[in-house]
């Protein structure tokens, strides 16, 4: 997906990253909701899922290094490395809320809105 950022514009492939990693976790979530029992469902989707969430990293070097002079550069990584380990967390302890056998479907449905929330704010 690096080669791809560096030939489309930076915000359009983000967006077009976040929206299909959107459209995964609801596909995830709506597996329960529509009572998918195919594990080649769950494989596929997950397959594209990553594909798109691929897309974050190229993006954000471009972003930083169009934003940050080379000097700030390191520290700036610094704090947004440090990003990966709080949305780490709260990527496990939110969608954990809903992990049980009757509402797992809610864990992947609650990460697709906290993604629509943060690509519209």
């Amino acid at each position: 997906s690096g080669q791809i950022a560096e030939r489309t514009p930076p915000r359009y492939f983000l967006l077009a990253g976040m929206t299909g990693s959107v459209v995964s976790s609801l596909m995830l979530g709506f597996g329960f909701f529509f009572n998918i029992h195919s594990f080649a469902y769950f494989i596929i989707v997950q397959i594209i899922g990553g594909l798109f969430q691929s897309t974050g990293w190229p993006a954000l070097i471009i972003f930083l290094v169009n934003w940050f002079e080379k000097t700030s550069r390191g520290t700036i990584m610094g704090i947004w490395n440090s990003n990966t380990a709080v949305g780490n967390l709260l990527g496990y302890l939110i969608p954990a809320i809903w992990a049980t056998p009757t509402l797992w479907g809610w864990s992947f449905l609650s990460s697709a809105f906290i993604m629509i929330t943060i690509m519209f704010a």
